[in-house]
């Protein structure tokens, strides 16, 4: 991995751990709080952020609607356990896809589904 994904994933890692560490400080009943109605609740915003690596990943393999679709509905994480688990291993994915990447791929731009 080039020296610019070294560091970037660094920063990432400690993002990360960071988030991890918030997670840990809270009860499963606590990710059903919804702030006002028109919000997503704890869980489901962890749940976003937990999911995001590998959503990233996808997009830049160009995955279509329907895939992003298919990805996004086949997640369902209900305890803080699944979901920093979830985050560490989607992490471990992402950063796995950049290692394999040439430096021709890393300067490749790429358009997502949404544009």
């Amino acid at each position: 991995m080039n020296l610019y994904c070294q560091s970037a994933f660094h920063q990432l890692e400690v993002v990360i751990a960071s988030l991890s560490e918030i997670i840990g400080q809270l009860k499963d009943e606590d990710l059903s709080f919804r702030p006002t109605q028109e919000k997503f609740s704890i869980g489901e915003t962890l749940e976003h952020l937990a999911i995001i690596p590998a959503a990233d990943g996808k997009a830049l393999e160009e995955a279509t609607e329907k895939d992003m679709i298919a990805f996004y509905s086949s997640v369902t994480l209900t305890t803080t356990s699944e979901i920093s688990e979830t985050l560490y291993e989607h992490f471990a994915l992402l950063k796995t896809q950049f290692e394999n990447y040439t430096e021709q791929h890393l300067f490749t731009e790429t358009t997502s589904w949404w544009g």
